[in-house]
């Protein structure tokens, strides 16, 4: 019995008469649909029934090294796609989903701070606040 084709997100075992098409697995590439499939790269994820492996979105990094799953980036941090990790924005930054801004951005989106409030990486908070942790800053 011959090989029939199979459906993208899916593959076929190159086993003799195989005609059954298994669900491509989470973190996993089935760019063909015969064969075994094939671990995404380090960074990247598929769910399960994908046909390749995607960079996570902005905020999102993938798990470990099985690629299989997603985690958000918690408030207050940023995904760095060069490693692949969540970092801190960091007090007197303001960061998107996947880097801190720069000065010009943060100008061109007008996301300065008004008097009286400091940025803290989440977004702009009453000076007030920082001076009772800060208090060498209230001068």
């Amino acid at each position: 019995m011959a090989q029939s084709a199979c459906p993208t997100g899916t593959y076929q075992t190159l086993t003799t008469g195989a005609t059954t098409c298994n669900v491509c697995d989470a973190g996993k590439s089935c760019l063909t649909t015969t064969g075994t499939p094939a671990d995404c790269a380090s960074g990247s994820f598929s769910p399960a029934g994908a046909y390749k492996c995607d960079t996570p979105p902005s905020g999102y990094v993938s798990m470990a090294t099985t690629g299989a799953n997603l985690k958000p980036c918690a408030e207050g941090e940023y995904h760095d796609s060069t490693t692949n990790t969540c970092k801190t924005c960091g007090v007197s930054n303001l960061c998107s989903d996947s880097k801190v801004l720069t000065a010009a951005e943060i100008d061109s989106l007008n996301l300065k701070c008004p008097m009286g409030f400091y940025p803290d990486g989440k977004g702009c908070q009453p000076l007030s606040e920082r001076t009772q942790f800060y208090p060498n800053d209230a001068a």
